[in-house]
C-alpha cells in the first residue's frame, strides 16, 4: 500500500486501484491501474478535479503491436508507475497566482494505460502479437481493455470511506471531470455515468466537464458512411469491447454504430462542459488531411502548404466553428499547440482576444460577469 501524502508541497500520491485484478480494472498487459490524488486545502477540500491523463490510442491488432513496441510503456501497463507525481502546472498549479481559482482544490490524476480513449470494457480479451513480433523484454499474450472500467473503480474507491477515510468523495460540493487529448475523449465517453453515480452519493454535488483538445475532429457527411466505413467502425468497437451511451444507442436502436461517432454521440451529452480546441492543432491536421509538420513541431511547414492542404485547415477550422455554435464555453486558438490545460503557457499566457484559458474557465464555471468565449478569427498565415 502507499503511504499518505504528508507533504506540504503535496504531490500527487499514488494509489492502486483496490482489487484491481479481481475487478479487471486492468492495464492492456493486464497489470493494475493506478490513480494519483492531492488532497485540498483551505476550505476546498470538497471541490474535486479529475483528470482523465491522455496519449494516443490503437484500435487494431497492428496498433495495439506498434504501440507496445515503439511508444512508451506506460501507456499500456502500470509497470513504471512512479509513486509520486510531480506538482504540476496550469490547473495543477497550487499557485493562485496561476490558477486562481482552483489551486487548493483536492484532484486527482488518472493514469492512463488502456489505450481505448478510457471507454471500453472487453468481456474477453484479444490476442496479443498474434500476427507480429514483441520488441521488448516482456511481452503480454492478450491485450485488456478496460478504460471504462478503470474510471468507474476510480470513482467507486473515491468514495468508500474504509480506503480514503480522510478524504473522499461522498462529502464532494463540486466535481470538475476533465481530460486533456485521449482523455477528453474519455471525459466524453464517462461524463454521464460519472455524474449518475457522484449524484447519488450527493444530489447536490454540481458536476462539470472540460474537453481540452479533441473537442472536435471532422467525421464526413451522410455519404461518407459507406458500408466500408461502417464496417470498419463496427470492426473497431468490437475488437476494443467500446461501451456506447445507452440512450444513443435507444435512439439508434436499428444503427448502434452510429453512437461511436462523436457527432451522433455528444448530442446525448448531459454534463454541461467547456471546450478548448486549437484550429492548427497537428494531431488531427496530420492525421486527417496528412498536413505537413516538421517532427516535434507546432506550426505547419507554411512555405510547403499546397493549395489543397491550405484548403483542408480551412475546412477543418470551419468544421470547429461550427461546433461551437449553439452552446457557450470555449477556448478556441490558432497557435497550433494540442493540450492547454496542464501547461502555464497555454493555461495563462496564450490569448485570444485578451482572454486566457484559466479566466474564462472560471467565469463558466462560476457564472461571473465577463466572457466564457474566445474564439479565433485569425487567418491563416
Amino acid at each position: 500500500p502507499d503511504a499518505p501524502d504528508t507533504m506540504p508541497d503535496s504531490h500527487f500520491v499514488r494509489h492502486w486501484i483496490h482489487q484491481a485484478k479481481e475487478r479487471r480494472a486492468v492495464c492492456n498487459d493486464g497489470s493494475p491501474a493506478a490513480y494519483y490524488i492531492r488532497p485540498g486545502h483551505s476550505g476546498a477540500e470538497n471541490k474535486w478535479i479529475v483528470w482523465l491523463k491522455g496519449g494516443g490510442a490503437c484500435n487494431s491488432p497492428e496498433e495495439c503491436a506498434d504501440r507496445w513496441n515503439n511508444e512508451m510503456p506506460e501507456r499500456m501497463s502500470s509497470a513504471s508507475f512512479p509513486a509520486k507525481l510531480p506538482k504540476g502546472q496550469g490547473i495543477f498549479s497550487r499557485d493562485p497566482a496561476v490558477n486562481p481559482d482552483f489551486h487548493n482544490w483536492s484532484m486527482v490524476v488518472v493514469k492512463y494505460c488502456s489505450s481505448d480513449l478510457h471507454g471500453s470494457e472487453l468481456e474477453g480479451a484479444q490476442p496479443a502479437f498474434a500476427d507480429g513480433v514483441c520488441k521488448r523484454a516482456k511481452c503480454p499474450a492478450q491485450w485488456q481493455f478496460r478504460g471504462r472500467t478503470i474510471v468507474r473503480s476510480v470513482f467507486e474507491d473515491l468514495s468508500d470511506a474504509a480506503l480514503h477515510p480522510s478524504l473522499n468523495i461522498l462529502g464532494a460540493t463540486d466535481l470538475m471531470l476533465s481530460g486533456s487529448s485521449a482523455g477528453s475523449g474519455g471525459v466524453r465517453n464517462n461524463m454521464n455515468a460519472v455524474q449518475a453515480m457522484v449524484q447519488q452519493f450527493n444530489s447536490a454535488t454540481k458536476v462539470r466537464a472540460v474537453l481540452d483538445a479533441s473537442f472536435y475532429i471532422p467525421e464526413g457527411s451522410e455519404e461518407d458512411l459507406t458500408a466500408e466505413v461502417i464496417d470498419q467502425i463496427v470492426t473497431r468497437a468490437a475488437y476494443l469491447g467500446y461501451v456506447p451511451d445507452p440512450e444513443c444507442v435507444a435512439t439508434y436502436k436499428d444503427e448502434p454504430w452510429r453512437c461511436s461517432i462523436r457527432k451522433f454521440a455528444m448530442p446525448f451529452l448531459k454534463v454541461p462542459y467547456f471546450a478548448a480546441m486549437d484550429c492548427i492543432d497537428h494531431k488531427p491536421l496530420e492525421r486527417l488531411f496528412d498536413i505537413p509538420y516538421a517532427k516535434g513541431a507546432d506550426l505547419p511547414k507554411l512555405d510547403e502548404l499546397t493549395e489543397q492542404n491550405k484548403k483542408d485547415i480551412e475546412t477543418f477550422k470551419g468544421y470547429v466553428m461550427n461546433a461551437t455554435k449553439g452552446r457557450s464555453g470555449h477556448f478556441i486558438t490558432q497557435l497550433g499547440v494540442h493540450t492547454k490545460l496542464n501547461t502555464n503557457e497555454r493555461f495563462v499566457d496564450q490569448k485570444v482576444d485578451g482572454m486566457n484559458f484559466v479566466t474564462l474557465l472560471g467565469n463558466w464555471y462560476f457564472q461571473r460577469e465577463g466572457k466564457v468565449d474566445a474564439i479565433t478569427n485569425e487567418l491563416l498565415p
